[in-house]
């Protein structure tokens, strides 16, 4: 998974730095497209890899990732602020039960 999404951005910033529509140099198509090659196959090999990883036997020992709200830790007189805040955590157990 890590290694797909490490391919996908690579792949989006050759592209985003090759980009044109008229008049276009070898050069750059040839960026284009090899952007584009591997933002398709590292899309592709992250989304092949979460039924991999949800089958596996070691998946309660993985790391996990997960959206919640978070309370943040603010003084009582600072107003309006809301208590908590969306966040996406990343756990990673350090356990060996």
């Amino acid at each position: 998974m890590g290694g797909g999404s490490v391919l996908a951005i690579a792949g989006g910033v050759l592209f985003s730095e090759n980009f044109c529509t008229v008049g276009c140099t070898p050069e750059l198509e040839q960026g284009m497209n090899t952007g584009t090659v591997l933002m398709v196959v590292g899309g592709l090999t992250a989304l092949g890899s979460i039924p991999l990883f949800i089958s596996s036997n070691n998946s309660k020992k993985a790391a996990q990732i997960s959206i919640r709200n978070e309370p943040i830790n603010i003084p009582k007189y600072a107003g309006n602020i809301p208590k908590s805040v969306p966040s996406i955590t990343y756990t990673i157990p350090l356990n060996r039960n």
